[in-house]
């Protein structure tokens, strides 16, 4: 459950889409700037080989982690984050992305143990 977001479309419960980057990603259709629009969660891998937590827009059919993603807050790895498990999204150190129009606060997420599935589960954020 992502929770807090300045941009309040962000927040609700996402669901378990399949994989990026080798672990869970997640999605949830809201509505944004008077259409449907899939939010995603997700981790990538970034060019300097970091990894770092998204919520964006994706466009339809496209892999995500890419410079056609509107991006709106991200999380970058943390020591604390990373000695816990570095394959669900951390709960707190979002960052808004304001040029894309990720408004402050940043937001909560709330992971579940479901969240941790394999392939053919299904699970929700």
């Amino acid at each position: 459950k992502v929770e807090g977001a300045g941009l309040r479309e962000i927040n609700g419960i996402y669901r378990r889409t399949g994989t990026n980057d080798g672990v869970s990603k997640f999605m949830k259709t809201s509505r944004y700037n008077g259409r449907s629009v899939d939010f995603m969660l997700f981790r990538c891998k970034l060019t300097d080989g970091t990894r770092r937590w998204y919520i964006s827009i994706v466009p339809e059919n496209a892999h995500p982690g890419t410079t056609q993603d509107i991006d709106f807050y991200a999380a970058g790895p943390s020591q604390q984050h990373s000695m816990l498990d570095p394959t669900i999204p951390p709960r707190d150190g979002w960052m808004a992305i304001p040029s894309n129009g990720g408004g402050s606060p940043a937001p909560h997420v709330y992971p579940k143990e479901s969240d941790v599935v394999g392939d053919n589960e299904m699970g929700y954020l």
